[in-house]
């Protein structure tokens, strides 16, 4: 069993201990095969189980019900918590697709095939998606990951192949 990040629990929903989670990919189709969830408090390494009793959608977000969680001094607890799930609960990829997590670490190189850095994460939080890559400068950036700049997203081979514009890199 392997976990993968899924989410963020950004607030507490309502009196009885909801929470409102941002699902990284926004991508809502593996929501019903989701039994449980998994938490990592603090700076421990252990992930704490939670059985999910019911969800419902809120606009964007989605209000997850955990066993548990029955208060909302409880769910406050649990804000900026990142989530995870079981690897085998999520649909694996489909052809020439894949999930947000897969990208972190990823090498990525320019056109000519020079290592321009490593991804850190998919940032999908404002109007268009960008890549965070820490550069072999070790710069951080951000690359939108969109046509014509994202060229290739291979990730059996660990990479992505981007074209960015003249000066970009150098914000």
């Amino acid at each position: 069993m392997g976990f993968i990040p899924y989410g963020i629990i950004s607030k507490s929903h309502g009196l009885a201990g909801g929470v409102r989670l941002i699902i990284h990919s926004g991508d809502l189709s593996n929501l019903e095969s989701i039994d449980s969830v998994y938490i990592r408090t603090g700076d421990t390494e252990e992930f704490t189980r939670y059985n999910i009793e019911g969800h419902s959608l809120s606009g964007k977000h989605v209000v997850l019900r955990l066993e548990g969680i029955n208060s909302i001094e409880q769910a406050d607890e649990l804000k900026g918590t990142e989530v995870f799930v079981d690897d085998s609960q999520i649909e694996p990829a489909g052809r020439d697709e894949f999930y947000y997590y897969e990208l972190e670490g990823l090498e990525v190189f320019d056109s000519n095939n020079n290592l321009l850095g490593k991804v850190i994460r998919l940032n999908d939080s404002g109007p268009q998606e960008l890549l965070e890559v820490r550069l072999t400068s070790g710069k951080e950036v951000l690359i939108p990951f969109i046509e014509p700049i994202l060229v290739e997203v291979d990730i059996d081979n660990k990479k992505i192949v981007v074209d960015p514009p003249p000066g970009l890199l150098d914000l």
